[in-house]
């Protein structure tokens, strides 16, 4: 009996994976931009409004897409400066919800965070460190300031169902392999 459900169960998923590798062969994103800043503008109680309202006048006003995004620092990368202000952080700033490190397993990766969202005008600014202290976000402001990091905010735009957008993440992530956050859904 079990391994009749067992069975089952198989041929059900490999027809999902079809589907969803079918899914993913044909998506295309509908346009993407690129926000260039430096983590010296951030400062943890003063938002840096020019570079939010570009990013929210590239989303709109009637946002009904999802959104694909990562972080990047552009130039040279001290990935073990960047972990240790990190991890100094994270273990100082108890009331805030940092994402999983990953500078051991990806020492070499320029990427400090692939994400999807409905909602990427707010995803953005928690990720610079001005939403939520409990939101699992970069919080930006509160320790990369100092390090005058330039990033590129990079957003694609998609109409798409959440798993065709979230196997196409975790490519992002398996490619990418960034030094904050985790692979999956959220």
């Amino acid at each position: 009996m079990r391994d009749k459900i067992f069975q089952t169960i198989k041929r059900t998923t490999i027809k999902n994976l079809h589907e969803l590798a079918g899914g993913v062969k044909n998506l295309q994103y509908k346009d993407s931009k690129c926000f260039p800043f430096n983590t010296e503008q951030l400062l943890p109680k003063s938002r840096p409004e020019e570079l939010i309202k570009k990013v929210s006048d590239w989303i709109g006003k009637k946002n009904e897409s999802r959104h694909l995004y990562y972080f990047k620092v552009i130039g040279k990368i001290d990935v073990e400066k960047i972990g240790k202000r990190f991890e100094k952080a994270k273990s100082n700033e108890e009331s805030r919800a940092y994402p999983q490190s990953n500078f051991d397993s990806n020492s070499h990766s320029k990427y400090l965070y692939v994400g999807i969202s409905a909602d990427v005008k707010q995803r953005f600014k928690q990720h610079l460190g001005y939403g939520p202290e409990r939101t699992y976000s970069m919080h930006l402001a509160c320790w990369a300031k100092t390090l005058k990091l330039p990033i590129e905010f990079y957003c694609m735009r998609f109409n798409a169902e959440a798993k065709l957008l979230q196997a196409i993440e975790d490519g992002y992530w398996e490619s990418l392999k960034p030094l904050l956050g985790k692979k999956g859904s959220k």
